[in-house]
């Protein structure tokens, strides 16, 4: 069944219809498939792979979607509501939408204004608040 999932994916991105995605969509790919990698790790995988500028076929995506999933450190949606009750002062599971805002744009894979506010607006209230838990299942999928 994974295989199947994963191949479902992999299709979705194969634009030219030749059985490949470009390298460069190889973390896009991951991340349709539940991971959450971090786009130093992906292309520090593609390097070494020699896979800089090529197309990639299903059986090499497979190889790195192991690699990534088998390494540590891959955040659970349970850790990342625990990272985000940091930002939750009051518990209520709520936090502001500018304090996320600041964290997508200054912290690990930083994401331009514009990607911020794509990943925020959706899911920004009327009092400038977000759901992080809501966010976090929207962001991996999850319904």
């Amino acid at each position: 069944d994974d295989l199947e999932d994963i191949k479902e994916r992999y299709e979705l991105y194969d634009k030219k219809g030749d059985g490949k995605i470009d390298c460069a969509q190889i973390i896009d790919v991951l991340r349709a498939c539940n991971l959450n990698p971090l786009k130093g790790d992906v292309d520090k995988i593609v390097k070494e792979s020699n896979l800089e500028g090529t197309r990639v076929e299903l059986e090499t995506f497979c190889g790195i979607y192991e690699q990534i999933a088998s390494a540590p450190g891959q955040a659970t949606f349970e850790d990342m509501v625990e990272a985000f009750k940091t930002y939750d002062r009051d518990q209520t599971g709520l936090m502001s939408a500018g304090q996320l805002r600041q964290l997508l744009v200054n912290l690990g894979d930083t994401l331009t204004e514009a990607q911020a506010d794509t990943v925020i607006i959706p899911h920004e209230d009327q009092k400038g608040n977000i759901s992080y838990q809501q966010l976090i299942k929207h962001l991996m999928g999850q319904k």
